[in-house]
């Protein structure tokens, strides 16, 4: 159906700090739900990111505001070129004066499977949420109540999106309301 869960996880503590449900992988809106994440828990010290497109905005957000370590020359010039994108110039100046801020990256891609505490939440989001919804729409199909999934035409995946987004969004919220009221093990 086209519609993906984004969640922001304290690798620490392992706290869901938000989990969003759209439909869209753009790396604005992204980064919208980022900084909206950001004006509630503060900016994270270090993110870990499975280095997918959608994410090079909050990338480039997290290098303007967390710096890199040992900048050479080359990736001087890209981090002033990605602190530009911020069209209030004394943000620009702020960001760009935060570039070495950090002995820690601001940001660490890789395969998501090097991340093994983290995708024990994503198991239980997939368990839990995502293979009911699998599970609800190949019912649906078989039943005839909607047609196979390559059959659809851009009205139909259109109320299908939006007619269930909202369930998906308060089944996320209320998994994420009892994650946190589980205990865990720390290291």
């Amino acid at each position: 159906w086209g519609i993906y869960i984004y969640g922001f996880v304290c690798v620490a503590t392992r706290r869901i700090l938000m989990m969003q449900v759209t439909d869209t992988k753009d790396s604005r809106l992204l980064l919208h739900y980022f900084r909206k994440m950001c004006d509630t828990h503060g900016v994270p010290v270090c993110l870990r990111l499975d280095g997918g497109v959608e994410f090079t905005a909050i990338i480039r957000y997290m290098l303007c505001r967390r710096g890199a370590p040992n900048l050479d020359a080359d990736d001087e010039n890209d981090f002033a070129a990605a602190c530009q994108q911020y069209d209030d110039e004394d943000d620009q100046a702020q960001l760009y004066a935060n570039r070495h801020v950090s002995k820690w990256p601001a940001v660490i891609t890789g395969p998501s499977r090097a991340n093994v505490r983290i995708e024990r939440l994503w198991r239980d989001i997939r368990e839990k949420i995502c293979d009911v919804y699998r599970a609800l729409n190949k019912r649906l199909e078989e039943d005839n109540l909607i047609p196979i999934h390559g059959a659809l035409n851009e009205e139909q995946l259109f109320a299908l999106r939006y007619s269930t987004m909202t369930i998906i969004q308060s089944d996320v919220n209320t998994f994420c309301a009892t994650w946190h009221q589980h205990t865990m093990r720390l290291p």
